[in-house]
């Protein structure tokens, strides 16, 4: 089962909130009304001061494999992160979160905050050597305007219009504040007008783009080679001459293909690992700085956590610590607030509790009135080591305050089944936004039942709706800081931890880079001089 970029596995909710509202206000600094500005740079980068040298073939392996290359048709993290070579958006993040222009010199929010206008580099050219114009822009908006994954997103958006030929004005009905935001999504990649032609399935496995890299060929099943783009837009970049995708389902078979010179990159370290990958000599870890990936227990508030106690001592019981010692190799850090620390407006002043198993004891004990101890099943996704490590340790934590705790790991199909039913006690569940707009994770929290807890909504989303179309950045921060505090206080959705992106590569890759979302830019990479 697949939701609008949900990737429903450990990479789980990896592209969630696209999947069915309107997405709010996100903070920017920029030119006029409002817009896009920012630098590149690195925050999780490879050997980011040496110069790579020109031409090689970077063996790369993804958590799995790209299921299409039309970026309005993504559904999965590999194929967004494949996209993102061959495919350019108007905007596009860099590796401290920071929206900067990209096919777009600018995107300008106009003082009535219900039109925008989008001027364009004058210089870029498509892959197959023709210029970027304002029909090719008009044509890719319009066309997610009407593909039902985006229609949601872009409702509010009355008319996409050409300005002339290096312009773009987009018209609004409300203020749309988080519209930079879209436009700086992978899936919202600006393709050739009428997609040169071709038919959306043939596209989809032969796209044409302004990225640093094309598509030369696709073995499914088993690897996928980009050639180096010589239309790019980007005077020295691409270094490479070749990309090579392939899927490592097994993280530790990944890290055996590498350590053998199979593979040059691996994209997301085994955390069990982390201390053998770092005591390599031979080996380098980039690591996002800004930490964007919420793993959380989510109470079922309809069975047995109706009672507001037990979600209490639940809370107090957990060893965040602990998690992030010995499931996250000691990466990452204890999580306050359900809104990462990568999200516009999280609030870190929300700390997550102090372990108090006296007091979660009480609690258990008080609600149990002298009967058996509460009994439960914790739900977790299998085929990753965090997931079983974390299990293992909620177990012995919820064990020790007087819960009668059994674990019940699930492939992903059947996990999911049982979450979206409701059919599961607490369930250990990760998330990670593909915008930093906090409202793109408020509005997955307010669409699916409290994130899948069944906890109240009302008061969030009325909160939610101020926010959407606030155009004072004062008021948006305030607005989702009594969300957050309100999510906090409900106890249904306990963040356990922050856990950052960590990507494995040969000492000798340099240039590496991934943002906040996980999104790696292969332009700057190669092998070292």
């Amino acid at each position: 089962m697949k939701i609008r970029g949900v990737v429903w596995s450990r990479q789980l909710l990896t592209y969630a909130a696209s999947v069915s509202l309107m997405i709010g206000a996100v903070a920017l600094s920029g030119c006029g009304g409002g817009g896009a500005s920012g630098t590149g740079g690195s925050a999780a980068s490879s050997g980011e001061s040496a110069t790579p040298k020109q031409g090689g073939t970077l063996q790369v392996a993804l958590r799995a494999e790209a299921e299409t290359l039309d970026p309005a048709m993504s559904l999965d993290g590999a194929s967004s992160q494949v996209i993102a070579q061959i495919i350019e958006p108007l905007l596009k993040m860099n590796a401290k979160g920071q929206l900067k222009p990209w096919l777009a010199e600018s995107v300008t929010e106009g003082p009535d905050h219900l039109t925008w206008t989008v001027e364009l580099r004058p210089d870029v050219t498509f892959s197959d050597g023709k210029k970027l114009t304002s029909a090719d822009v008009v044509y890719s908006l319009d066309r997610l305007r009407k593909t039902a994954a985006h229609v949601a997103e872009f409702e509010p958006v009355t008319d996409v219009t050409a300005a002339g030929p290096d312009a773009v004005k987009i018209r609004t009905k409300t203020p749309m504040p988080a519209l930079p935001s879209i436009l700086g999504n992978v899936t919202s990649g600006i393709v050739p007008n009428n997609l040169d032609g071709m038919p959306e399935q043939h596209f989809a496995e032969h796209p044409i783009g302004t990225g640093p890299f094309t598509l030369a060929t696709w073995t499914h099943g088993q690897t996928m080679t980009l050639r180096r783009n010589p239309h790019y837009w980007q005077s020295g970049e691409p270094h490479l001459d070749e990309l090579v995708f392939s899927a490592a389902a097994d993280p530790s078979s990944g890290v055996q293909e590498l350590l053998s010179g199979e593979l040059n990159v691996l994209e997301r370290a085994p955390f069990s690992q982390i201390a053998s990958l770092k005591s390599n000599p031979d080996l380098e870890l980039t690591e996002s700085e800004r930490l964007n990936y919420v793993d959380s227990l989510v109470l079922n508030t309809h069975k047995l956590f109706k009672d507001r106690r037990l979600r209490e001592a639940v809370n107090l019981a957990v060893d965040r610590a602990g998690i992030v010692s010995a499931a996250l190799g000691g990466l990452g850090e204890p999580a306050g607030t359900w809104i990462s620390p990568a999200i516009t407006y999280s609030d870190q002043s929300i700390k997550p509790p102090a372990r108090n198993v006296q007091k979660a004891k009480a609690l258990v004990a008080q609600a149990a009135g002298g009967g058996a101890a509460p009994a439960l099943t914790l739900l977790y996704f299998t085929g990753e080591d965090y997931s079983q490590a974390a299990a293992q340790i909620l177990q012995q934590n919820l064990s020790e305050v007087g819960f009668n705790a059994h674990l019940r790991p699930l492939e992903e199909a059947t996990a999911i089944e049982d979450l979206v039913s409701g059919e599961f006690d607490a369930a250990l569940v990760p998330y990670v936004a593909n915008t930093l707009d906090p409202a793109f994770s408020v509005s997955f929290y307010t669409s699916y039942n409290a994130f899948f807890s069944g906890g109240p909504t009302d008061e969030i989303s009325e909160l939610e709706k101020k926010a959407a179309t606030s155009v004072d950045p004062a008021e948006r921060r305030d607005l989702y800081y009594q969300i957050q505090e309100k999510i906090s206080d409900d106890l249904d959705l306990l963040p356990l931890d922050y856990e950052p992106f960590v990507w494995v590569a040969s000492d000798n890759v340099v240039g590496l880079s991934a943002n906040p979302i996980n999104e790696a830019a292969f332009s700057g990479a190669g092998f070292a001089q």
